[in-house]
């Protein structure tokens, strides 16, 4: 990282090219690079990270975008394994856009980062690649897979957890905080713990305010944005008291539906939600996922979901 400019860049491309799709980055609790013929040389990960951080030279020479997109990815690789825990949200995301030489590749690799201990799964060959994922999550008492567009459970109870071949991500390729979201499996639900619920907006001054200072359809350009993270949504937006929220499905308005989001699951600008329906019992059904866009404010319940 001492020459800087272009040849940082190359640098860091090809290094990135090369562990970018291994466990061992997000495993490991220490590592170092090494240029070819320089045995002696060793570079640690946070002072590369603090090299891209540091160098404006070498952000300001790049006019290839695919390149400055990788550069964007290993910084944001770096900063995770130093920052952050390790949510099954944050490996689904990471592995979304990640080429696999083989399709099992992507979900054994988000296997191989959840799991460091023995686990106590039984019959695992027994079942999809993706449920032994999913059990994992449930041991290391992570559930925020549940942030997915994957189709969900007709079981009882259940009607929450995702399922199919695959796992996909409500937003991919983003750097995701907090160690994922706790909870505790009932018989006739799932309670999430540090949760954060939100109405729909019915008089806004902040959001009022904003959208008048940028005269703009704020929700449009937020849109193009999550669209660059592989958001799949419908572009249906509802507007809440702190910000907005994105459906994956086009949904009727309703007094009884509510935002959720986690505490412990978020990036910088908002966090995946959740939209439920609260009924008579304590227990709320489960609608869609999304991503929400603001700042949640301080303060936490425990929300059940079926």
């Amino acid at each position: 990282y001492r020459f800087g400019g272009n040849k940082l860049i190359t640098l860091v491309v090809l290094t990135f090219q090369c562990i970018i799709h291994t466990k061992e980055v997000v495993n490991s609790k220490m590592m170092f690079l090494i240029a070819e013929g320089k045995e002696k040389t060793f570079i640690s990960e946070i002072n590369l990270l603090n090299a891209l951080m540091t160098d404006a030279k070498a952000y300001s020479n790049i006019d290839d975008i695919n390149m400055y997109q990788k550069l964007e990815r290993m910084q944001g690789l770096l900063a995770g394994q130093q920052l952050y825990g390790n949510s099954a949200l944050q490996a689904m995301s990471a592995m979304n856009r990640r080429l696999a030489t083989y399709p099992e590749d992507s979900i054994n690799a988000m296997i191989s980062v959840v799991s460091d201990k023995v686990t106590n799964i039984d019959g695992q060959h027994l079942i999809t690649p993706v449920e032994y994922f999913m059990r994992l999550c449930e041991e290391n008492n992570d559930f925020s897979f549940i942030f997915s567009t994957n189709l969900r459970s007709e079981v009882l109870g259940r009607t929450w957890r995702p399922i199919g071949d695959k796992i996909i991500p409500v937003i991919s390729d983003i750097l995701v905080e907090g160690n994922g979201l706790s909870g505790s499996l009932k018989s006739t639900h799932l309670q999430m713990n540090n949760m954060y619920r939100m109405r729909p907006w019915r008089s806004n001054s902040v959001v009022y305010s904003i959208e008048n200072f940028l005269n703009t359809d704020f929700p449009k350009e937020l849109l193009k944005k999550l669209r660059e993270h592989k958001f799949t949504g419908c572009g249906m937006c509802i507007k809440l008291e702190y910000g907005y929220f994105f459906t994956q499905s086009v949904h009727k308005k309703s007094k009884d539906l509510f935002v959720a989001i986690s505490h412990d699951v978020k990036f910088h600008q908002g966090a995946p939600a959740l939209l439920l329906r609260s009924n008579d019992s304590n227990i709320n059904k489960f609608c869609d996922t999304g991503i929400f866009i603001g700042k949640a404010p301080i303060g936490s319940e425990t929300i059940n979901i079926s």
